[in-house]
């Protein structure tokens, strides 16, 4: 689930509230559980201020691909390329939830989760 209020692009890491076990952005300075990144977002999301999910952007598929009214898809694992992932990859690496395998957290290459 999503938390209430989020427009989330396709890539964003994603880190879980522990207070609802809802999702967010990942945010390393933060002490609500979003500091721990948790998951990839699979495609730009936006939830009302309930976190029912109001949209949903499948890009080129034009796929309605429904997971529920608080629910989108995110990925827990893969290799990803650096310039597709928004977010701070060198907090999420220095946390060991991502492994860079070739690049760099500022530039391109590739990372594993």
């Amino acid at each position: 689930m999503i938390a209430p209020s989020q427009d989330i692009k396709a890539g964003t890491i994603l880190g879980q509230r522990t207070a609802d076990l809802r999702y967010a952005p990942f945010d390393p300075l933060a002490i609500d559980g979003t500091q721990l990144p948790r998951g990839i977002a699979h495609y730009h999301v936006q939830t009302d201020a309930q976190g029912n999910v109001i949209n949903r952007y499948f890009g080129y598929l034009g796929l309605g691909l429904e997971c529920g009214p608080k629910y989108t898809n995110m990925y827990v694992c893969g290799i990803f390329r650096l310039q597709d992932i928004i977010g701070d990859v060198a907090s999420a690496a220095a946390n060991n939830w991502m492994r860079l395998i070739d690049g760099n957290p500022g530039g391109s290459g590739l990372v594993r989760i």
